[in-house]
Parts: structure tokens; sequence; C-alpha cells
């Protein structure tokens, strides 16, 4: 239950029947159910356990005075326990690292925390790793806090055993934790690779939380150690981010890895297949010139995201990707995975990872007849995009393109990526950021039906014709005179 609720802190408590005290704080993006949701909820109330669970309103790293409101629920909650154990994801993590000492903890857990937002706590090796980090910042739209200056994680912070669970082949997770080990007496590590920033969600089942939870509670650090390698093992987190690390640098062994009867049978292989790492892996595959592998995966996610069947085009393989494009109405996609859309609702486009799964997302298609190129969207009809949409978007609409790659060029520049943000880059000399890759429509595609010449050329270049009215059905006369009042027909 709530115990408390402020302008920016939602505090829950779960009386339960152990004699601890567990103190978890929630990662970002839980803000909108900050009022339902707390870290490792369901093993606290399947398996009875004591909790007061603190999630925020604002994603500004509980850097609020309401976090004092928080601290004396837990001093009074904690009246009687035998020990006081919290723990955190990520921007929690930081929280239960940074306010272990005011909590009095006896243990502390936490899965990939944050150093600190603050540029001048962290130690750069260049110019570029500190634009990095900023940039990731700014990407988790964090809202700025003056408690933010100086906000890095000190000895004086902490206190209890520390067990830092993170992911060593995530470059900004192992920084963080880099920087833990400059300024932290020594901790205990168990890093396990390929299981991303994400990677408290692999463990995030109560029974497997609950063993985490008691063996923190013993203290058993190499008991801590066996649990978490058993999930590693069969967790399907787990060989998704093993995919995300190979798929660019060995997109056919991946390829092949997926296809595999094992990896098949596995119980989240629905979800392996309709994560967004299945576009890098499908773009990494088009660009070192594994077309039939592309377009085969590329059909195998449509199928499993929203039902799209379809043949890939005869000539795929061998032809000239200037002459898909004036084949086929081609999707385009984007190096980060993505591919470009249109947002109807907020009139915009950008590169999404999503293969479509919103009634407001559409997929924007590219073709080029006689001279010109045309970028249109379908939804339930087709829509040509209006020009004042993107200023790319419009009469200086031109397409160049190289031995497997498209560039989209506009007035101003050329058409970039980096994440999400799409962007008119000047100049005329592309970078990887500036190469998609065209990938015609399935063709007999029930829902994107652009795959033939006639069709495209009857739907988009000339106006549909009106449909006919239609003629009333003749009415009979009906055998008997009443129902014929009251209005039946036979």
């Amino acid at each position: 239950m709530i115990i408390f609720e402020g302008e920016e802190l939602v505090v829950h408590h779960h009386r339960g029947r152990s004699q601890d005290l567990l103190v978890t704080f929630a990662p970002a993006y839980r803000e909108d159910v900050a009022q339902e949701y707390y870290f490792c909820r369901s093993a606290v109330e399947q398996h009875s356990l004591n909790c007061i669970g603190i999630n925020t309103k604002v994603r500004a790293y509980y850097a609020t005075p309401e976090i004092e409101d928080a601290f004396r629920l837990v001093e009074q909650h904690a009246k009687g326990r035998r020990r006081i154990i919290v723990l955190g994801h990520s921007m929690g993590g930081w929280a239960a690292l940074k306010f272990s000492r005011r909590l009095r903890a006896d243990r502390v857990i936490v899965f990939a925390p944050t150093y600190s937002l603050d540029p001048d706590d962290l130690d750069f090796e260049s110019e570029i790793h500190r634009k990095i980090l900023i940039r990731n910042v700014a990407q988790h739209k964090i809202v700025p806090r003056p408690q933010h200056k100086g906000m890095g994680i000190r000895p004086e912070d902490c206190a209890g055993s520390i067990t830092v669970i993170f992911d060593p082949n995530d470059g900004i997770d192992d920084y963080n934790v880099n920087m833990l080990r400059k300024r932290l007496p020594p901790f205990d590590e168990l890093p396990f690779p390929n299981m991303g920033h994400d990677l408290a969600s692999g463990f995030d089942q109560s029974d497997i939380m609950m063993q985490i939870v008691a063996a923190a509670e013993d203290s058993d650090l190499s008991r801590l150690r066996r649990v978490l390698v058993d999930v590693q093992r069969g967790s399907g987190h787990f060989i998704q981010h093993a995919i995300e690390r190979s798929a660019w640098k060995h997109p056919l062994l991946t390829y092949r890895a997926l296809q595999a009867k094992r990896v098949k049978q596995h119980k989240d292989y629905d979800k392996i297949i309709t994560s967004g790492i299945n576009g890098v892996l499908i773009y990494a595959l088009f660009m070192r010139g594994w077309r039939s592998e592309a377009y085969k995966h590329f059909l195998l996610v449509m199928d499993k995201h929203i039902g799209v069947r379809g043949a890939a085009p005869p000539d795929f393989e061998t032809a000239e990707v200037a002459q898909l494009l004036r084949d086929y109405a081609c999707l385009i996609l984007s190096p980060h995975g993505g591919f470009l859309v249109f947002n109807s609702q907020s009139r915009q486009i950008y590169f999404d990872k999503a293969f479509f799964p919103a009634r407001s997302i559409l997929p924007v298609l590219i073709r080029i007849v006689g001279d010109d190129v045309k970028m249109f969207v379908i939804g339930t009809g087709i829509t040509p995009i209006a020009p004042d949409v993107l200023p790319l978007v419009g009469s200086a609409l031109s397409v160049s393109t190289g031995d497997n790659h498209v560039v989209v060029h506009g007035a101003g520049g050329m058409l970039s990526t980096s994440g999400n943000v799409p962007a008119v880059v000047p100049g005329d000399t592309p970078d990887w950021l500036e190469r998609f890759t065209p990938l015609p429509v399935p063709e007999g595609s029930q829902l994107l039906k652009a795959a033939t010449i006639s069709w495209f050329d009857q739907k988009l270049m000339t106006p549909a014709p009106a449909a006919p009215e239609p003629s009333p059905a003749p009415r009979r006369k009906a055998k008997f005179g009443l129902l014929a009042k009251l209005g039946f027909r036979q």
C-alpha cells in the first residue's frame, strides 16, 4: 500500500513475515506507474517480505526534498527488524548506494548503477567519451536539478557490504562501475556479460528475485553467483543481448544461430525475434552482401510482429540498389536498425526500431518514378507525405545509390540518423549514418500492397475513381400483409 505520496515521490509499504526490511529504489522510465510499481514488487508480495518500495514521478534521480520523508518512513518501519537490505537498478542503483548510510543499510545490492550525471565528477579518456556520456544523459531526458552538481557517490555516502551486478560489455555500465572502483573501497562485483543495462529484467521473476534476496540476507556471495549464472544460461534476455553484441560484427553467424533448433524452441523465441536488434542484423546482412538471408529474416520478423507474409522479389539478390528503388516501393532501414516511419499523431518522420506495432506509426516507403522520388506512407490507404513535415521532403528530394546502400538528399543536405533522431546533414560525402538499406515490400503482402508498378501507378500517380453508389437490394413483396407493415422482407 502507499504510505506516502508527494508531488514527486511515492513510497509503498508491504507488511510481510520476514525478519529483515527490504528497501528498493525503482529505475527510470517507471514514472508513469509510480503509484502501482516498485522494484521487486512481485517477489515481495508473493513471498511476503517486509519492504519499503520507493519510486519517483519525476526522472530527476530522486533529487527532491521529499526523499527526507522516505528516510523517516524507513527508520520508522526498520524498528525491530534484523537487518536493512537495500536494492536498486540503474537510477535506483545510484540511489541505493548514495543513500545507504542514511538508511543504515547492512547489505546493498545494485544492478547496473549510475555513478554521476555531473561531468565534473567523471574521468574522461578523451573529449569523445565526454560527449558520449553527456549525450547519454540527454537522451534519457533527465530533469536537471541543482542537487545533481557533485552527485557522485563517495565513501562517506555508503554503508554495509556492497555487491554490484553489471554487464561488462555495456560500455556505459562498465564505465560507471570503473568510476565506483576508483572512488569507493573494494566491493563485490558480479559481472554478467551479454545481459545488457536492463539486466535486472532477466532476474525479475519472483522466485529468482527471492533467491537473490535470500542469498543477500545470508551474505552468501557464491550462492548469489550460482543463482545468477543459472538464470543467465536459460534467459532469453541473455540470448537477446548476445545477438546484440554479435549482429554487427558477425551477422551471418548471428543469423545462423537464430535458425538453430535450440534457439527456436526457447520459450522467449518470439520476444527475441521481435526485439529491436533484429533491424541491425537485417541491415548488416544486406550491407555485407547476404541479401537472401537479410530478406528471409526481415520476413520472419514482420510475420512475428504483424502477420506480414510474402516473398522476396525474384531479382532481389542480383539487382542494383537503384534498380530496386525503381522497380519496387522500399522500406528504408538505418544502421541503428530503425525503419523510417511517419507518426500520424505528431506528424513527424523519424526512425523507429518498432515494426509498426502502433496505429499511429506507419511505414514510410520510397520509390523512384521517372526522374522523381516519391515518399509516401501506407495506413488504411496510401497517403503521400506533405512537404512541410520535414525540410527534406519536397521538390528537392533526390536519391543516390551505392553498391548496397541508398542516400536520401534534400534541400540543405542528406538525411542522417543518430538513434531515433533524424536530421538533415550538410555535405556531399555520406558517412555510415547516412547510408540506408532499401527493403522492397514483400510481394503478395496483405498489409503493404505497393510491390507492383501497376498498383503503384494506379494508386499513387492517378487519383482513385470514386466508388459507385451501391444500388439498393430489390425488395420482395411479403407474403403476409402484417409482416410487410412491420418492415420484414423475404
